[in-house]
């Protein structure tokens, strides 16, 4: 009897921490932060220039919180959380100075699409402005997927930024790039199992790159070589392979797949085209999309540099042609002059929305928003900087800087660049409550309504294990007697 009890007790254990990892997971589950993207300062980029900053006035206007996921484009126009700086700028020399600044905007915060970012920044308050007066800045072009989930990396980001088209010795204009078109004329396809057609691809001779738009997934064999796939829908299907570089002695070897299974198939050559990489990076683009030749080019060589380094095999990924411009993953930027008499003053203002990032562990939620100030080093000098933060909510848990209260929200003020970067969190509420532990987790009255019928069938299932376990208990002190 005794091992009876211990084995019911067993049972008993494993059951409620089943029933522990399924609460566990429920409350978990849930997704609660969102990307948001850092608040730039201008950045002049023509070396030493001998202008300084007298001071800078660096306002917030906060007056709503964004919402964790925006559903449609339109939703962008009713945005209006921005940030403006303006900077009162001196040149001391005796003969007027020019400086060429660069100011970053208009990167997707992962609760936005692309799209809906340009609905943003429609707004007309958005801009670069010298004493009051609007300044037509040219809009340039990087590419950027990430930002919503990694830190702003200025060096990073500049050296994706050219006046000219970026050859790094493989990405050149000139570049042969042939396109393969072939059709599926063999296939077994099944009711559970997709089919699929991978070309086998054992190269790293640095001579050519590989690049399958509409690639399924990706594996490498015990040989090293790579497994390149696209899904197979129907026979007829057209299926294109492009190889930038040098050709093929030989044409590459394909493998048919159903689900995990190798199956027969066939796969036949239609059509080979050969281009320029050039004509081949601006396929997508048109003079109407608002990107300049160069940019789009660019744009297209840092993807493909970035994606190369994510395989084995010289395979290149290039979203533009997979999902063409519309969301497309690109930082916009002013590029814009200013000039400074001998002597004299300018004041230099910019405005652009700004994203922060979103925790919605916390009850209530707290939206930290983050500026960068540490490319303003770029002037020769700087001097007073004044923070201010004209919101309805509250500073809570931490900030960069020591803000004071104000009528309208809370202002600080430095007598130069600090040496962090300026971070502040808003909340609905001054002390919002942390994430919750494990435990409160799991018995919330929430997880518990949740949860409950878990606990119902786990119970019967114990229930009935110890009648069997009972029953057979005495079924054999029966015959013992």
């Amino acid at each position: 009897m005794r091992k009876t009890v211990k084995l019911i007790g067993a049972v008993l254990l494993c059951a409620l921490f089943l029933a522990a990892l399924s609460l566990s997971a429920l409350a978990n589950s849930a997704v609660t932060t969102y990307g948001g993207i850092d608040g730039i300062s201008p950045i002049v980029i023509d070396g030493n220039t001998p202008l300084c900053v007298e001071k800078e006035l660096l306002t917030f206007d906060i007056e709503t919180f964004p919402e964790s996921w925006y559903r449609y484009p339109e939703q962008g126009a009713d945005y209006g959380s921005s940030v403006t700086a303006e900077y009162t700028v001196y040149n001391p020399t005796d003969s007027d100075q020019t400086a060429r600044l660069l100011f970053p905007f208009g990167a997707a915060p992962t609760y936005m699409e692309t799209e809906t970012v340009g609905e943003v920044l429609k707004n007309e308050k958005y801009g670069i402005e010298l004493f009051g007066e609007r300044v037509e800045g040219t809009v340039r072009h990087t590419y950027a997927p990430f930002l919503g989930y990694d830190d702003f990396n200025i060096e990073k980001e500049l050296s994706k930024l050219s006046d000219d088209y970026i050859d790094d010795g493989f990405f050149s204009p000139s570049l042969t790039v042939a396109k393969y078109t072939y059709e599926v004329k063999e296939a077994k396809f099944g009711f559970d199992d997709l089919a699929e057609v991978t070309f086998n691809i054992n190269d790293k001779s640095g001579d050519r790159m590989y690049f399958l738009p509409d690639h399924s997934r990706y594996f490498t064999n015990d040989d090293g070589s790579a497994e390149l796939g696209a899904w197979v829908d129907e026979l007829g299907q057209e299926i294109e392979l492009f190889i930038l570089g040098d050709p093929l002695a030989d044409p590459l070897k394909w493998q048919f797949y159903l689900g995990e299974k190798k199956t027969g198939g066939r796969l036949e050559l239609i059509s080979t085209e050969k281009t320029t990489f050039e004509e081949f990076a601006l396929m997508e683009w048109s003079e109407n999309s608002g990107i300049s030749r160069v940019d789009m080019f660019n744009a297209v060589v840092a993807e493909a540099k970035d994606s190369a380094a994510s395989y084995e095999q010289n395979i290149i990924s290039i979203g533009s042609y997979v999902y063409g411009l519309d969301d497309y993953s690109l930082l916009q930027w002013y590029d814009y002059r200013i000039t400074v008499p001998a002597g004299e003053r300018v004041v230099n203002s910019v405005c652009a929305p700004i994203f922060p990032l979103i925790d919605e562990g916390y009850t209530p939620p707290i939206y930290e928003y983050t500026y960068l100030l540490s490319p303003a080093e770029s002037w020769k000098e700087f001097g007073e900087l004044e923070i201010v933060i004209n919101t309805p909510h509250y500073l809570a848990l931490k900030s960069s800087v020591a803000f004071s209260k104000t009528d309208g929200g809370y202002t600080a003020k430095l007598s130069g660049l600090p040496d962090k970067e300026l971070t502040f969190i808003l909340s609905s509420s001054p002390d919002p409550e942390s994430p919750t532990s494990f435990f409160e987790d799991l018995f919330s009255a929430d997880n518990l309504l949740i949860a409950l019928p878990i606990i119902g069938v786990v119970g019967m299932l114990i229930g009935g294990i110890v009648i069997v376990i009972v029953a057979k208990s005495r079924n054999k002190e029966g015959k013992n007697k």
